[in-house]
């Protein structure tokens, strides 16, 4: 009886070892398809993984990771956007060079009209005096830079002196005088470059 007692004990015995056994292997095969995804989804070793572990809150845990992947999937596909910010990149460091290219050639153009402008002007002042003398017998007149610092955005004032008179304002002339102080103004630029058309 004591070995029947003894049989059915090793029965019952041997029945739990291979119910553990069992579960050892499902174990097994949990433990080795979480490495596995630790290493692929978070590019972590079980080492690095235990030096971070921390008391969480399991529940509020998973929500989180809902709401994160949630995020990740509303971003779209990410070769996509990545190809996208390169074309982007891409564009936008043409347009830069294109930018580039043009306040170069805006700065070279405004050069040329500097030094082109101050030869003019230089050369139609010079020719306004005699004009000038011609049409009212003597006296004197010239151009004036507001801002010689700034040719290009510069204001320009006639100074001008009839024979015999001293003026200190334009305003001051009739209206004679200020016709023909314009004329001599025109027929200077006129001697200067002639057009088909007067």
């Amino acid at each position: 009886q004591s070995i029947r007692a003894l049989r059915r004990e090793l029965a019952q015995l041997q029945t739990q070892m291979q119910h553990l056994d069992v579960e050892s292997a499902k174990a097994q095969t949990r433990l080795e398809n979480m490495i596995e995804r630790l290493d692929t989804d978070y590019e972590m070793t079980v080492e690095y993984a235990q030096t971070q572990r921390t008391d969480i809150d399991m529940a509020g845990a998973r929500e989180r990771v809902r709401e994160l992947r949630s995020l990740i999937s509303a971003l779209g596909n990410v070769e996509e956007i990545n190809e996208r910010y390169t074309f982007l990149t891409a564009q936008r460091k043409e347009l830069q060079e294109a930018s580039n290219k043009i306040l170069k050639a805006i700065d070279e153009m405004d050069e040329v009209m500097v030094r082109q402008f101050s030869e003019m002007f230089t050369r139609i002042n010079k020719e306004l005096d005699g004009v000038f003398k011609a049409l009212f017998g003597g006296g004197r007149a010239s151009l004036v830079m507001v801002d010689p610092d700034d040719v290009l955005n510069t204001g320009i004032d006639i100074d001008v002196q009839p024979p015999g008179k001293l003026v200190k304002n334009i305003r001051t002339f009739s209206g004679g005088e200020k016709a023909l102080t314009a004329i001599s103004l025109l027929f200077a630029i006129q001697n200067l470059k002639p057009s088909p058309f007067c």
